[in-house]
């Protein structure tokens, strides 16, 4: 029987693709350099997701983002979902939205603005369903993606049930994700 390799995947985050010393960058990188020196590298890979977390975990476990398990595509644990949340999107962002991790026929709703086709459906606006409510997997979840404009924001269930929350923001250069329901207090 031959004998497995053992394999070290060194992944990066919170960079484009090309953001590398050893790609002819102005950006100091020289452990990455050197590990691409000396390693093999993947320059032309596919994700399952866009978004960072759920590609990672699909890369750690297996199973890809919409697999069934909602944790895969948004954070934090279902256990700490809410049933509202408040949250600020910056304004020092190209593009700027919000996940929702919701059960099948929840009545979210955003400022005060249904999300749903009929009163999200608009893409000139500023706030715009740009995708779902789509089905995790076979699980009984669903993903909706909003597009939002910079400021303070509320996102309710108006059937008062938990979902998760996860929001994103992207630029040429730069993104942020943060998840919505950790549960965090004040220092003292």
């Amino acid at each position: 029987m031959k004998k497995k390799p053992n394999l070290l995947i060194i992944t990066t985050d919170q960079h484009r693709g090309d953001c590398y010393g050893f790609e002819g960058r102005k950006v100091k990188t020289p452990h990455l350099d050197q590990l691409a020196a000396s390693g093999a590298r993947f320059k032309n890979c596919i994700t399952p997701s866009a978004m960072c977390q759920p590609a990672r975990g699909s890369m750690l476990t297996g199973p890809l983002p919409n697999s069934g398990d909602p944790a895969m595509s948004a954070i934090p644990p279902v256990a700490q979902y809410r049933s509202q949340y408040s949250f600020l999107m910056a304004d020092t962002y190209e593009l700027s939205y919000a996940v929702l991790i919701h059960q099948a026929g929840g009545i979210m709703q955003i400022d005060g603005i249904g999300v749903n086709a009929g009163e999200m459906g608009n893409p000139n606006r500023s706030m715009y369903l740009l995708e779902g409510p789509t089905q995790v997997g076979e699980s009984s979840w669903f993903r909706s993606v909003v597009r939002m404009p910079s400021g303070p924001h509320q996102v309710v269930d108006m059937l008062n049930e938990p979902f998760g929350l996860m929001v994103h923001a992207y630029d040429d250069n730069v993104s942020y994700a943060y998840p919505g329901g950790m549960n965090m207090t004040k220092a003292p």
